[in-house]
């Protein structure tokens, strides 16, 4: 038995947000309940998250954006400064 079943408690509501009450009222009791509709929801996340390449692209191309904006930011930084014309500099 856990010493605290509330963090696993916690994991299974926001898993399946609809069965919320139910956990509420059974606690780690009803979750024997639960395991086949745990197991097909995170299965279906699981190949949601693997089979979508179009959002891996957009953060790819998202990040490479990010790292350009670094880029020119770092070189309008690293420029020399000139002085203007007639300072003369020791």
């Amino acid at each position: 038995m856990l010493a605290d079943p509330k963090p696993m408690l916690e994991l299974v509501k926001s898993a399946l947000p609809h069965r919320a009450p139910f956990v509420e009222s059974c606690g780690t009791g009803g979750l024997t309940y639960l395991i086949d509709e745990l197991e097909e929801t995170l299965l279906r996340e699981l190949q949601h998250s693997l089979g979508n390449t179009d959002a891996d692209q957009k953060n790819v191309e998202q990040a490479a954006a990010i790292l350009r904006a670094v880029e020119k930011v770092a070189e309008s930084s690293q420029k020399p400064v000139e002085p203007p014309a007639g300072v003369a500099v020791q």
